[in-house]
Formats: structure tokens, sequence, C-alpha cells
């Protein structure tokens, strides 16, 4: 059985240190498939999510230039915070 969504996206982050969006989307899709438009959504909702209770933390910004996502598109840069990664201990994600 595969993780959900988010505990992949915070294992990712954790395992890499900095991740991009576009970085993170990526490797949703290699885990769980291509991602339909709202597919895509969906992770930067959870992103946001993540952000906004401070599990993670924007880092870096970017405009997409249109080789990652959409021309125009605000781009980030996330990694996991102090405050993520007791919570990814306690809950069991960590080993």
């Amino acid at each position: 059985m595969k993780r959900h969504q988010k505990a992949f996206l915070l294992i990712a982050l954790h395992q890499r240190k900095v991740l991009w969006d576009h970085e993170l989307l990526d490797a949703v899709a290699a885990e769980y498939g291509p991602p339909a438009r709202y597919g895509v959504n969906n992770v930067r909702v959870a992103l946001d999510e993540m952000a906004s209770c401070g599990m993670i933390e924007r880092v870096d910004r970017q405009l997409d230039d249109g080789t990652h996502l959409v021309a125009g598109k605000v781009l980030f840069r996330y990694r996991l915070t102090a405050f993520g990664l007791a919570r990814m201990a306690a809950t069991g994600l960590l080993p």
C-alpha cells in the first residue's frame, strides 16, 4: 500500500532537503502516475496547506518561463521545518 500523498511529500523533502514544487510534482508522478490538471492542483494545495501550518516553508520563488508548469505561474522551493520533522517523528513517518 502506498503512503498518503502528503506523507510522500514530507518524506521526499526530508530525503532531499530542498525541492521546487515542480520537482515534487515529478516525484509524485513517478510514484502515483502522471497527474491530470486536478492532480497537479491537488499537490500544490497540499503544499500550501503544509506551509500554512508550519510543517514546510517556502525558501525561494520564481516565475515559470513555461518549461516546468505554465508560463507566468509562480514556482516555490520548499524545505521541511523543525516542526514538520517533529510531527513526522511523532506520527511514525521517520524510521
